[in-house]
């Protein structure tokens, strides 16, 4: 059995005299394709932070969204309760473009969080709560001022008290979703691109070392006199 010293030699010689440079072309081709490979997976790798950074800004527009919704579902009451207090017009008219606002952003809300069925049902909750909130507080308004006593009372019923609570609390499991949502995404991308990224490396590196073999190989012979 040849000794690894004589295989060594062997091999030496196959490629001084040149019988190794067909393969040596080879290698080369095989290493391009690598590197192209690799190229291709470290591209995927910026196409998924790419991915990432959108999902990012759509969830930070969703919590945006939840919080202004939060405070006009809070502030629909408040401006209620100092037309109550005042019978001042100018509370009806906050009331009435806090409560536009209000509809205005759960529809935004909606089209952000679409294609999202769990949370398409409990948006479908909070529209029935705040409807029906709305339609209490229109009530009131109508009433016109005078009627504090009948506002007082109404706005302390527990009730309406109840479907605000109600709203608040659908609220805070669709942000305490969306924040997980965000989470697992986020450990997700960043465990993929890790590998991704190791993996083109790795890949490169073997190209680079394959191309040195084969240009060695298929240059093998020409220094030798006719």
């Amino acid at each position: 059995m040849p000794s690894n010293g004589s295989f060594w030699q062997t091999i030496k010689v196959h490629v001084q005299n040149g019988h190794l440079r067909s393969a040596g072309t080879e290698i080369l081709v095989g290493a391009i394709m690598l590197l192209v490979a690799g190229m291709v997976l470290l591209s995927a790798n910026v196409s998924e932070l790419d991915t990432m950074d959108a999902l990012v800004q759509r969830s930070n527009t969703a919590l945006l969204q939840i919080s202004e919704v939060y405070g006009k579902t809070t502030g629909v009451e408040m401006t209620m309760r100092g037309y109550a207090l005042t019978g001042d017009p100018s509370y009806l008219r906050g009331h009435h473009d806090d409560d536009k606002l209000l509809r205005d952003t759960v529809n935004r809300l909606a089209d952000t969080l679409s294609g999202q069925p769990d949370e398409a049902v409990k948006l479908a909750k909070l529209r029935g709560f705040l409807t029906r909130r709305r339609q209490t507080f229109q009530r009131l308004a109508d009433l016109g001022p005078g009627h504090a006593k009948e506002i007082a009372e109404t706005i302390v019923d527990p009730q309406v008290r109840n479907d605000r609570y109600a709203a608040l609390g659908i609220l805070y499991d669709i942000r305490k979703d969306e924040l997980k949502i965000l989470a697992d995404r986020q450990t997700a991308s960043e465990r993929n691109v890790a590998q991704t990224y190791h993996l083109a490396l790795g890949i490169v590196a073997l190209a680079f070392l394959l191309a040195l073999i084969g240009l060695m190989l298929s240059r093998g012979g020409e220094r030798r006199k006719p």
